[in-house]
C-alpha cells in the first residue's frame, strides 16, 4: 500500500514537472513568436515609411523644380534632400525628352532602401509651337477669312516688342511657321496634355466681360487686374515681366489696347483695334476688327476672321514666350500614373 502511494506521488511529480517544462516550452514558443511577429512589425513600418518618405520625394522633386531649360538626360536641379529624424530622403527630376521627366525619390535607413519614379509630362515651349506648326490654325471644316493678312516673319519676328525672357536663338528654317493650317482632327482646344479645362484653371485672371488691356501699375509696383496684359513695349517698366494666362469668357469682345498675353477662350473672342503680343487658343471664332494686329499665332477651332485692316505676324518668339507663362510649367503625372520601383 505504502509503495503504491510512493508510485502514485513520483508519478505526479514526473507529471507535474512534465507539465511544467510543456508550459515553459509554450511560454518560450509564445515569445519566439511575439519577437517575430515584432520584428515582422518593425521591418513592415520601417518599409511602409520608407515608401512614404520616398513617394513623397517625388511630389517634392515635382512641386519643387522650377529649371525647365535642362537638357535630355541632365537632373533638372540640385537634388531635394531631407531627414524624418532617422531616415534620410532625395529627390530630384530628370529629363528623358522635351516633354517627358522622370520624378525621383530615394528614401534610406541604415541598410534598407526605397528608390520609386513617376514619369512627368511639362510642356516646352518650342515643342509646342512646333505641334502647332503654323501662325493660323482652325478645326475641322472651320476656314480662315483675309489669309493674305497673314505674314510669316523669322523666329524673332521684326517687331519692336520683344518678349520677357528673349527669344531661342534656333530659328532655322526646318522650324519655319506655315500660314495657316486646318486640324481636320481637332476635337477640342489642347495645349499638348492641357485640355482647355485644365488651360482655364491655370489662368491668372479671368474676363468675362469687354475690356481694354493696359499696364496698370503704381509706386513702381505692377498691379494685377483682369486687364493688366503687361507691357510688351516698356524697357524697365513695372508690368514689363507681366506675362499672365488669360481665360476669356464666350463672346467677349477686347477693345483697343495693348498686352501680351496667353489668352484662351472657351468661345468666340474679338479684338477690335487692339495691339496683342503672344498666343490666342479659342474654342470658337477668333475675329479681328479695325487695325487689330497679332504677333505671335492664333488657333480658334471654330474659324478665324481677318478685317482688311488688321493683321497677323507670325512669330515663333512671342508664341514661344506666351507658353513659357508660367502656370504652365507645372508638371502633369503622365496616365495610367503608377509608381515604378527603381530598386528591383
Amino acid at each position: 500500500m505504502k509503495e503504491m502511494k510512493e508510485g502514485r506521488a513520483g508519478a505526479a511529480l514526473v507529471t507535474a514537472v512534465l507539465l511544467s517544462l510543456a508550459g515553459v516550452l509554450l511560454a518560450h514558443g509564445a515569445l519566439v513568436l511575439a519577437h517575430a511577429e515584432l520584428t515582422a512589425s518593425q521591418s513592415a513600418r520601417r518599409s511602409l515609411r520608407l515608401d512614404f518618405l520616398s513617394e513623397g520625394a517625388v511630389l517634392a522633386a515635382i512641386e519643387g523644380s522650377g529649371v525647365r531649360s535642362a537638357g535630355v538626360g541632365v537632373v533638372a536641379a540640385d537634388s531635394l534632400a531631407g531627414s524624418d529624424g532617422t531616415a534620410s530622403w532625395f529627390g530630384r527630376l530628370r529629363r528623358i525628352s522635351s516633354e517627358i521627366w522622370l520624378a525621383e525619390g530615394r528614401a534610406e535607413d541604415g541598410p534598407a532602401r526605397r528608390a520609386v519614379a513617376v514619369p512627368i509630362w511639362r510642356a516646352d515651349p518650342a515643342t509646342r509651337v512646333d505641334a502647332i506648326g503654323a501662325v493660323v490654325v482652325t478645326g475641322g471644316t472651320a476656314a480662315i477669312n483675309g489669309l493674305s493678312q497673314v505674314r510669316i516673319e523669322g523666329g524673332n519676328g521684326e517687331s519692336e516688342a520683344a518678349p520677357p525672357g528673349g527669344c531661342s536663338t534656333d530659328t532655322g528654317d526646318e522650324r519655319a511657321l506655315l500660314p495657316w493650317r486646318s486640324d481636320v482632327d481637332s476635337s477640342a482646344i489642347t495645349l499638348g496634355l492641357l485640355s482647355l479645362d485644365s488651360l482655364i484653371t491655370r489662368a491668372d485672371v479671368r474676363l468675362l466681360a469687354e475690356g481694354t488691356p493696359a499696364p496698370t501699375a503704381r509706386l513702381g509696383v505692377c498691379l494685377e487686374n483682369p486687364l493688366n496684359w503687361g507691357d510688351p513695349y516698356g524697357f524697365g517698366t513695372p508690368c514689363r515681366d507681366r506675362l499672365p494666362v488669360v481665360e476669356v469668357g464666350p463672346g467677349v469682345v477686347i477693345a483697343g489696347g495693348v498686352g501680351q498675353a496667353l489668352v484662351v477662350a472657351s468661345g468666340d473672342i474679338t479684338l477690335r483695334d487692339t495691339d496683342f503680343f503672344g498666343a490666342i487658343l479659342a474654342e470658337g471664332e477668333v475675329t479681328l476688327e479695325g487695325r487689330s494686329e497679332v504677333t505671335g499665332l492664333i488657333a480658334g477651332r471654330g474659324g478665324v476672321s481677318i478685317s482688311t485692316e488688321a493683321s497677323v505676324a507670325g512669330s515663333r518668339c512671342w508664341a514661344e514666350a506666351a507658353f513659357r507663362a508660367v502656370p504652365l510649367g507645372n508638371a502633369i503625372p503622365i496616365p495610367p500614373v503608377r509608381w515604378i520601383r527603381l530598386d528591383g
